[in-house]
């Protein structure tokens, strides 16, 4: 009855005190509470927190459905718990529940902002990506997540990949040219490199592919694949003056290098091709047969 209901609560207590872990006296203590009337903020929030604190005694004796039921009972008055949501986020990983755990993160999401916010977007996202194969959600919950990070971080990282995946070109291209104007100097050799060919072989826009195979060998002068991507842009354009100086140079740094016992693409016999395009240059695009001439005496 309800006029017991002091009585009863007084006994729970005591009970409670006496034995903390008791797991049905915390449980009907918190049905109790709600049941008194009290369904105020307050006493919504007190009554969360025994509830929850029964799930953590359940699933530390290894009743995970309890504690699951407890935890959604905990969320049910108290949506934004991000304890109680973390736990139930766990138990239900364990169990490999992955359609319930994206439902749950989604629920999660609706509460949180900042750093908490990231980590369940990446969670989610990666639940998406690689177990449930829902990769369009997972690409929208890694974009807004890269907003929270670096170039470098974890969800360009994927989102990288999932780009490539789809080959969505121009997505990838966007992001590759973005990470190469925030990392700047710090910008690895192999995400140039990815940028120009991409803009060359995926998007035929041969203008800023070229600009990409410049910055490239801007760092590494005889990087091969960079080099006959930057002489590709001038035979488009039929700049055969243009290509010209730029084998020659090529020539020239690489007979320097060589004469500082350097690495040298003239220890490479395949490197002899850039001779013979040189000389064909001279001779059938400029009608210069003397530089055509130079070319051979260079490369006997």
């Amino acid at each position: 009855q309800h006029n017991d209901l002091p009585s009863a609560a007084r006994h729970l207590q005591a009970a409670i005190k006496t034995t903390p872990q008791s797991l049905a006296a915390l449980e009907a203590f918190g049905k109790l509470y709600l049941g008194s009337g009290k369904a105020t903020e307050d006493g919504m929030a007190k009554a969360s927190g025994i509830f929850l604190k029964a799930a953590m005694l359940a699933r530390d004796a290894g009743d995970r459905r309890k504690a699951v039921d407890l935890l959604r009972r905990t969320l049910a008055l108290r949506p934004d718990h991000y304890e109680a949501a973390e736990a139930l986020a766990e138990l239900l990983a364990d169990a490999n529940h992955w359609t319930e755990l994206d439902d749950h993160y989604r629920t999660m999401l609706m509460y949180l902002t900042g750093p908490q916010r990231l980590a369940v977007l990446l969670r989610r996202a990666q639940n998406l990506d690689q177990r449930l194969a829902r990769r369009e959600e997972a690409r929208i919950c890694y974009e807004e997540a890269g907003q929270y990070q670096t170039a470098e971080g974890e969800a360009w990282v994927a989102l990288e990949r999932l780009y490539r995946e789809a080959e969505d070109w121009h997505a990838l291209a966007t992001l590759l040219e973005w990470k190469v104007e925030q990392l700047a100097e710090g910008v690895a050799l192999r995400s140039l490199l990815d940028t120009a060919n991409v803009f060359h072989h995926q998007l035929d826009d041969h203008e800023r592919a070229a600009l990409f195979y410049f910055k490239v060998l801007e760092r590494e002068p005889f990087d091969p694949d960079a080099f006959e991507g930057y002489k590709d842009h001038f035979r488009r354009k039929h700049a055969w003056s243009a290509l010209r100086d730029l084998i020659l140079y090529q020539i020239d740094q690489a007979a320097e290098a060589q004469a500082q016992r350097l690495p040298s693409p003239l220890d490479n016999p395949p490197f002899s091709a850039e001779f013979v395009e040189l000389a064909e240059i001279c001779e059938r695009r400029l009608g210069d047969v003397d530089g055509a001439l130079d070319a051979w005496h260079r490369m006997s």
